[in-house]
């Protein structure tokens, strides 16, 4: 059973809890019949759900008209994505956040202490509908997927597999064992063994398996508590104790510097070859006057 999902909405000056469950799917959009109704004529009818996968929670973008952001990334239409406490949702023009996902971290103070309902595990998805969770919470865990019959299955033979999931203590990892079908990590076709991190995404056919491992989510904590901030990622305590991380946006300001800056640099080396092709230019002329008077002395 997934844990306690709570929503909240936030604008420029309030911040209000809009919705809690404990399990199930949940269907925001600007329909009545939604879970989640959204009052905005820039959220499509049906624009997106949000569904408990296991232990977890996904959600999903439902090929609305104007999109879906996670965190400032733009999802796919129906792209599936594994949710974590801290997440800002924006569907069209309405921002909200995941206020808690129970059991992500916690609320010790240590950074190294994970809930036991936090164990790594793989999500399952067959043609986007969720199928199953498998665990991998001790050393030498593993979950197969391969052949049979001619058909992709979760429940193979070891002899019969494509590739393996394994927990090795530190991470999970995954490894090829045959190229018979290709196997993509995150959109990137792997054919070896590759480390893991907490929401990566697998494809192989028909089946996208998503990483749920907090370990990995830690580390990234860990490193950004431990240095300064730098401008692209932001550490923050949450209300009831979690850390998340949250991408932060660059500013008009930035970007416009940025593309001021390349402009710049742009031009300098346009008169930079001015400059080369001038002298070159120069040199050719000057060889062909003294070649013309050297003609005429002869």
């Amino acid at each position: 059973m997934a844990s306690v999902l709570k929503l909240e909405s936030f604008g420029q000056s309030d911040v209000k809890e809009i919705l809690t469950v404990e399990s199930g799917v949940v269907t925001v959009g600007r329909e009545a019949d939604n879970s989640l109704v959204v009052n905005s004529t820039s959220v499509s009818r049906q624009h997106a759900r949000i569904i408990e996968a296991g232990t977890q929670w996904v959600f999903q973008d439902l090929g609305s008209t104007n999109g879906s952001w996670i965190n400032g990334v733009e999802l796919r239409p129906n792209e599936i994505k594994l949710l974590r406490s801290g997440d800002i949702l924006q569907l069209a023009d309405f921002p909200m956040r995941v206020a808690r996902i129970g059991g992500d971290i916690v609320k010790s103070g240590s950074l190294s202490m994970l809930d036991t309902a936090v164990a790594p595990s793989v999500l399952i998805f067959d043609n986007q509908e969720f199928k199953r969770e498998s665990l991998l919470q001790n050393t030498g865990s593993r979950f197969l997927i391969g052949a049979e019959d001619g058909e992709l299955s979760i429940d193979v033979e070891p002899d019969n597999a494509l590739f393996e999931i394994v927990n090795n203590g530190k991470s999970l990892e995954i490894r090829i064992k045959t190229d018979a079908e290709a196997v993509e990590l995150n959109g990137l076709i792997i054919v070896d063994t590759a480390v893991l991190s907490d929401r990566d995404k697998i494809v192989i056919g028909n089946y996208q398996i998503i990483v749920n491992d907090f370990r990995s989510a830690f580390d990234l904590v860990e490193r950004a508590i431990g240095s300064s901030v730098n401008g692209t990622k932001h550490h923050h305590k949450s209300g009831d104790g979690g850390y998340f991380l949250e991408k932060r946006p660059e500013s008009a300001s930035q970007i416009n510097a940025k593309h001021l800056k390349t402009k710049e640099e742009a031009v300098d080396l346009v008169d930079r070859i001015k400059g080369f092709i001038g002298i070159l230019t120069f040199l050719l002329i000057a060889g062909a006057v003294i070649f013309v008077l050297v003609m005429l002395l002869k």
